[in-house]
């Protein structure tokens, strides 16, 4: 399975039935108050060690959104365990996304990385 369809229904078992659509790289509709962008960081990456491969990884990015009044970090949790019971790890915590003003939606990005078996 090709990697951006594991996040989006890997997203999906737990967000979809709240009402929360996940969007890769962008947001491709206006429906509810909260919604996840996720996105591709980089795909097996290759550490080499006298000339071989030692280790592989991948790194997403999830980015989940809510006006104010909605924000909710239960959502935030159910991410996280839905990604690490899929074998990623959160790799830099999670950090504020800057409140976007004209629509008044604040945010959290989270950054996961996976090793990938060679």
């Amino acid at each position: 399975m090709r990697l951006k369809d594991e996040l989006q229904l890997t997203l999906d078992d737990v967000l979809f039935d709240l009402g929360i659509h996940s969007h890769w790289k962008r947001r491709r509709d206006s429906i509810g108050t909260e919604y996840v962008v996720y996105q591709i960081i980089s795909t097996p990456n290759r550490e080499f060690a006298n000339n071989m491969p030692i280790r592989r990884e991948e790194n997403v990015d999830i980015n989940y959104y809510a006006e104010s009044k909605s924000f909710n970090y239960d959502r935030i949790e159910l991410i996280k365990d839905a990604m690490f019971q899929k074998g990623w790890v959160l790799s830099n915590g999670e950090q504020d996304i800057e409140t976007l003003e004209r629509t008044l939606e604040d945010g959290i990005n989270m950054e996961f990385t996976r090793e990938v078996t060679m």
